[in-house]
């Protein structure tokens, strides 16, 4: 071979061998993401899984929609069990009837299946076997949607969004023709609503009126008032059928009282099932049906199960409703001065205390981030002492691991010395070389190994100790603290998962990757200034600048960006959680479609707002590579 042939193929042969060095270095910057792409995958199984679902009840288009409905409720020989207790039955070949525009009110003990006849009407769940009918037509048969037009609901726990209470009233004008009115009619329609829900005078006394926001779960308002908001609610949209479930249950006697009277005021007229399991409020019922195991035990109206000596006669002797009608009639002047009070003068105090909680709110502080790593880390290590050994074994092997780069270096620097030698002595060199990269190897597959290990158990046992302080430090806050803007439960359980994974995450992925960086600059640095400290300096302070600008100002820009994404994301996870645990509100309401729409506005806003934020740091971030390969 001649000497210029050797020359080009020694020459190819570096070429080759330095594509090989960049090409796999380029390959380990996957590692890190490897995790992210693992939990990825997991959770989008769950996401696919989830959307896939099928429901049994449609809720779209299928079904018929009659022109008029008149609130003639039956249920005909109806079993029921749910899904979850599929042997133990609720209700048993039950038959019942609700008469168009009466009241009929439901009693039972707890358990009896008075709240799952709700369920069946509002078409919740379908019975197992019978049918629920209206106007003479299956419930299965109509559309669900139009269905729940026709019905409003007061449950014993009232549900009322973190909004204004006139937004929480139209609330229940969406998908009616009157949720296309204009604003100012709509304001009418919720005022006229809240004058027959008894609700309008206490509104007006808030600080900013019907435009005052409630709080979470309408904290920000007592029981009663809560109560009569939602009854607005329910009525705004005109249903022909109201479902009372224990409305009035867990309210003080004022507050009852008042509530009573906004519902029997809005139930003239409509079909009005009625569930309680205080007898003094069902009296006037004009029908009482009376179920025991999941069977109609008897039924009438007042006087004539009294006169049955039954049963419901029994109900009446347990809570001693006689001598409370005996006490009432003796005090009947002393009570007709009490409800000439207004219950909003008598509430007044509590209204009062609302308006300081309301003018109280502020933003959090906050702390996010404005602790330094150094400290940061130097807090972990200092309060993790069960881990302190894991802590040391990792850092030993992210030691290690970072000498790995100085090491592989020296050795590139002897391999390349092998192309100026042929034959034997070519082979002979270049079999040793692969041999201590091969070495090199393993010790590099111990060390990251190990670094793996022993930061991935001190990240577990990290999280683990601070996501349980981290809850116990939520629990024993003042009441007023969640009370503040971005304390909803939603947002603080958010901030428990993500704030908790953060710092394991820290631990266990990030702090040995910075160890083994730190280590790898130093030596790098140290031997090269050892072989070469004209050349090195004028890299260090030639191109390590840049280099390093570009790479901090793109994990600044990446910092900045995760605080206003978590800050974003924040507020859709506590609209989320908020409206999961109002489904049945949402469902009886029919805005499933308005709350993914209002959701979705959430998380569009997020994502528009950070185009131009990741423009400039994927720029960064192509300009930190870049740098690095200039540098070469």
């Amino acid at each position: 071979m001649s000497i210029h042939a050797l020359d080009v193929s020694r020459a190819h042969g570096c070429r080759a061998l330095f594509a090989i060095i960049i090409g796999t270095s380029s390959l380990t910057m996957i590692a890190p993401a490897m995790g992210e792409i693992t939990k990825a995958a997991a959770a989008s199984k769950d996401i696919l899984d989830t959307i896939a679902m099928e429901t049994k009840i449609d809720f779209n288009t299928q079904g018929n929609k009659p022109e008029s409905v008149t609130g003639h409720i039956s249920l005909r020989n109806v079993s029921f069990a749910y899904p979850q207790r599929p042997t133990i039955k609720v209700l048993d070949d039950v038959g019942m009837h609700f008469e168009a525009g009466k009241i009929t009110a439901l009693l039972g003990p707890s358990g009896s299946g008075k709240s799952t006849i709700v369920a069946l009407i509002e078409k919740f769940y379908e019975p197992t076997s019978g049918s629920v009918m209206l106007d003479g037509k299956e419930l299965k048969e109509l559309n669900t949607k139009y269905l729940r037009s026709q019905v409003g609901m007061v449950q014993q726990e009232t549900f009322l969004f973190n909004d204004t209470i006139y937004n929480n009233v139209a609330h229940g004008l969406f998908g009616t023709a009157e949720d296309e009115f204009s604003e100012e009619d709509k304001r009418k329609l919720v005022e006229e609503a809240c004058i027959h829900a008894n609700a309008d005078s206490f509104i007006r006394k808030l600080p900013n009126g019907y435009d005052t926001r409630v709080g979470e779960r309408g904290s920000v308002l007592s029981g009663g008032q809560r109560q009569r908001v939602a009854i607005a609610r329910s009525i705004i949209s005109d249903p022909r059928i109201l479902l009372l479930d224990e409305a009035t249950s867990a309210l003080d006697p004022i507050a009852e009282r008042a509530v009573q009277a906004a519902l029997d005021e809005v139930s003239k007229k409509r079909t009005t099932i009625v569930i309680a399991h205080k007898l003094a409020t069902v009296m006037k019922a004009d029908k009482i049906i009376v179920i025991g195991s999941g069977k109609v035990v008897e039924e009438g109206s007042h006087h004539a199960l009294l006169a049955a000596n039954g049963a419901y006669a029994r109900l009446v002797r347990a809570q001693n409703l006689h001598l409370a009608l005996d006490a009432e009639e003796s005090t009947s002047d002393d009570n007709a001065k009490v409800q000439e009070l207004p219950p909003e003068k008598l509430e007044r105090t509590q209204s009062t205390g609302s308006t300081a909680v309301i003018s109280a709110q502020t933003k959090p502080d906050d702390h996010f981030r404005k602790i330094s790593l150094v400290k940061c880390v130097a807090l972990v290590l200092r309060e993790m002492r069960s881990a302190r050994l894991y802590f040391v074994c990792g850092i030993i092997a992210a030691v290690a691991g970072g000498g790995v780069f100085p090491a592989s270096a020296i050795l590139f620097s002897r391999l390349v010395t092998v192309f100026k030698y042929d034959g034997e002595e070519l082979e002979r060199r270049g079999n040793f070389f692969a041999l201590m990269f091969f070495i090199l190897a393993l010790g590099t597959l111990f060390a990251y190994a190990s670094l793996g290990f022993f930061f991935t158990v001190a990240g577990m046992i990290t999280a683990k100790f601070y996501r349980s302080e981290y809850f116990d430090a939520m629990l024993r806050q003042d009441i007023g603290f969640f009370d503040l803007e971005g304390n909803a439960s939603g947002a603080l359980t958010s901030r428990l998962s993500t704030d908790s994974q953060a710092l394991q995450d820290l631990v266990s992925a990030n702090l040995g990757l910075i160890t083994i960086v730190i280590v790898n600059i130093l030596g790098c640095w140290t031997l090269a200034l050892i072989l070469g400290w004209k050349l090195t300096l004028v890299a260090i302070f030639g191109c390590l600048p840049a280099l390093f600008f570009a790479g901090f100002m793109r994990m600044r820009m990446e910092m900045q960006s995760q605080d206003k994404i978590a800050a974003r994301y924040e507020e859709s996870a506590r609209f989320a959680s908020e409206a999961v645990g109002a489904i049945r509100t949402i469902a009886s309401l029919n805005l499933e479609a308005k709350v993914l729409r209002l959701y979705g506005d959430r998380l569009g806003a997020t994502v528009k707002s950070f185009y131009r934020h990741v423009l400039v740091t994927m720029i960064l971030f192509g300009l930190s590579d870049s740098l690095d390969l200039v540098g070469r």
